[in-house]
Parts: C-alpha cells; structure tokens; sequence
C-alpha cells in the first residue's frame, strides 16, 4: 500500500498498525489488512519479529513488529485503499519499489520471498 500519512507518506508499505489492548497479534494484522486493503485474511504462519523506529512529533519510538503470511479469506471483495492507504498495487518479487517505508521492511520482504519460494502449490 501506497503510505497517506506520515512518516513516509508517499511511499510503498506492507499492510500493518498498531496492536489494540488485549487484542492478540494475529487478530490485529487481520484487522489492519482489511482497513486498509479492504480484504479480508486468514494467517497461515509467523513469518517473523523485526525491530525498528516510529518517528513522532513528540520523538522516536522503538516498534517491535510482527510480520504473518496469509491468505485471503473470499475472492468476493475486491481490493480498495482504506484508512491510511492512499493507493495499493500488487508488485512481482524481483520488482519492487524502490521507496519502501521503513528501515525493516526491506528484510520482512526478503524474508516472505525465500519462505513462499519454498512452498508447493496444489
């Protein structure tokens, strides 16, 4: 997804937001898919944990982030910038953009390609 707001507005993004108290991981990628894709998912695995910053007015944070490979639930919807997406698009692994927010997402993505790369297709 195309980032609308700050920081890195503008760039690419993989989907994603904070967790809500008491609100389980997996629950809240779910969550923040379908806000800002429109689409709904299932988990199938952790794909990993990277840490990195958060900048704010008020400083920088630290974020613990924790990244699932999934699945859409229906083909029914179809895909649509919501919340804070301001576009979305679909890239090929050896084509991505070039301005990716985020100083983790670089190896979150490198990550998904060598694990999808292993699965085996019906």
């Amino acid at each position: 997804m195309r980032r609308g707001i700050q920081p890195y507005r503008g760039w690419w993004d993989i989907p994603g937001g904070f967790v809500d108290y008491r609100e389980p991981a997996e629950d809240a990628a779910v969550r923040e898919v379908r806000e800002e894709t429109g689409l709904d998912v299932r988990v199938l695995e952790l794909l990993g944990v990277w840490t990195d910053t958060y900048d704010r007015p008020e400083g920088q944070d630290r974020t613990f982030n924790v990244y699932f490979l999934v699945e859409t639930a229906s083909d029914a919807v179809e895909p649509r910038a919501g919340d804070d997406a301001k576009a979305l698009g679909w890239f090929p692994h050896d084509a991505l953009p070039s301005r990716v927010a985020f100083a983790h997402s670089r190896a979150v993505l490198t990550e998904a390609r060598r694990r999808l790369s292993t699965w085996e297709t019906p």
